[in-house]
C-alpha cells in the first residue's frame, strides 16, 4: 500500500521535489511512494556564462526517474527573481531586444536538451510582482509581455509539451496572488499558450483553510490545476510534537480532499522528508528547525500526514490513526 499505488487507482499523480536525491534511502522511498516529481532547472545554477550550460545533475536525475517509472516535470524555464538570474545576465547591459533574444535562446536550449524526456514545463514562475520595486527581472527589462513571449517560445520549441504558469498564494479566493494568476492565465488562454496552472501551496500550519474555498478557487481557473509545491510549515504551531503533527495531518487531509473534489490529477509535495526540506536548510533565509513541513520526518519515517493521505485515497473518513506517531 503506497501513495503511488493508491493514487493510480484514482488517476492521481503524486510526486515530490528531489532535494534528498543524493541519499540512497531517500531514492528508495521516493521510488516506492511517488510516480511524479520535480526536475529543477534554475538558470542561475545551470548557466554561469552566456551560452554555456551544465545539465549533468539533471541528466542523472532523469535517468534515475526513468528507471523508477517516475514522470518528471521541469521547474522552471523562467524564474524571474533577481537572485535566480545568472550574474552575467543580471550585471550585463543589454537592449530590450537583446534581453528578449537571450530569454528565447535560454528556453530553446533547455527544452531542446530535455525534449522527449520532459513533457511538462513550468514556463514562468512567480511573475509580474506589483509595487514600486518588483523583484521580477524581466518585468523591468522587457515589460509584462515577457510572459507571453516566454510561453510562445516554449510552444514553438515543443508543441506537444504541457505548459504551466506557477505561483504562490493563489490557492484561495482572497490569496495575495490569486487575481494576478487569474489575469495571467486569462491572457495566455486567449492566445492558446497555456495548458495548466500551478498552485504552489506553501501553507502555514496555523492558518485556516476552508475546503470549499480551496475547491472554488481551483475550479475557477478553468484549466487543469497542478498542485506543485505543497508543504505545511509548523513553526507557528505550539504544543507537543504529537499535537503539532496531528494538526498538520488535518490540513494535508483537507488539501487532498479538496484537490480530489476539484478534479485535480497532479499533486506534488515540496520535499519528501523534513531532513531535506527547503524550510530547514541553513542556507535558506526563511528556514526554521521548527518547520517540520513534510509527509516524512527527519528519519524518513511516515508522519500522521502520510497516514491521512493513505486514508483519503482509500476512502476512509475521520482523523489519522493515533497510533501511527506516538
Amino acid at each position: 500500500m503506497t501513495l503511488r499505488g493508491l493514487g493510480a487507482t484514482r488517476q492521481l499523480r503524486i510526486g515530490t521535489e528531489l532535494g534528498g536525491w543524493n541519499d540512497l534511502r531517500w531514492r528508495r522511498l521516493a521510488a516506492q511512494q511517488f510516480n511524479y516529481g520535480t526536475l529543477e532547472t534554475y538558470w542561475s545554477a545551470d548557466s554561469t556564462q552566456r551560452g554555456v550550460y551544465n545539465f549533468q545533475r539533471q541528466d542523472r536525475q532523469v535517468n534515475w526517474a526513468r528507471r523508477a517509472k517516475i514522470q518528471l516535470y521541469g521547474h522552471a524555464l523562467v524564474y524571474p527573481q533577481f537572485r535566480l538570474i545568472p550574474d552575467w545576465l543580471r550585471r550585463g547591459r543589454f537592449t530590450r531586444e537583446q534581453y528578449i533574444e537571450i530569454l528565447q535562446q535560454h528556453i530553446t536550449t533547455v527544452m531542446t536538451h530535455f525534449k522527449g524526456k520532459i513533457h511538462e514545463w513550468v514556463v514562468v514562475n512567480e511573475a509580474l510582482e506589483t509595487g514600486e520595486h518588483p523583484r521580477d527581472f524581466f518585468q523591468r527589462k522587457i515589460g509584462p509581455e515577457y510572459v507571453e513571449i516566454a510561453f510562445a517560445t516554449a510552444r514553438a520549441v515543443d508543441p506537444t509539451a504541457t505548459l504551466i504558469y506557477n505561483d504562490y498564494n493563489n490557492e484561495t479566493t482572497s490569496g495575495a496572488n490569486t487575481e494576478n494568476t487569474q489575469q495571467i492565465v486569462k491572457r495566455l488562454k486567449a492566445l492558446g499558450l497555456i495548458d495548466a496552472v500551478g498552485l504552489q501551496m506553501h501553507l502555514g500550519g496555523s492558518t485556516r483553510y476552508r475546503k470549499a474555498d480551496l475547491v472554488q478557487t481551483m475550479r475557477a481557473y478553468e484549466l487543469p490545476v497542478h498542485i506543485t509545491e505543497l508543504d505545511v510549515d509548523l513553526r507557528s504551531v505550539a504544543g507537543s510534537q504529537t499535537r503539532r503533527f496531528r494538526k498538520q495531518a488535518r490540513l494535508y487531509r483537507r488539501v487532498l480532499e479538496a484537490a480530489l473534489e476539484a478534479g485535480v490529477t497532479t499533486i506534488n509535495v515540496w520535499g519528501l522528508s523534513d531532513r531535506y526540506s527547503w524550510l530547514e536548510l541553513p542556507s535558506e533565509r526563511n528556514a526554521s528547525p521548527l518547520s517540520d513541513p513534510c509527509l516524512y520526518d527527519e528519519n524518513l519515517q511516515p508522519k500522521p500526514a502520510y497516514q491521512a493521505w493513505i486514508e483519503v485515497l482509500q476512502g476512509v473518513s475521520g482523523s489519522p490513526k493515533r497510533t501511527l506517531y506516538p
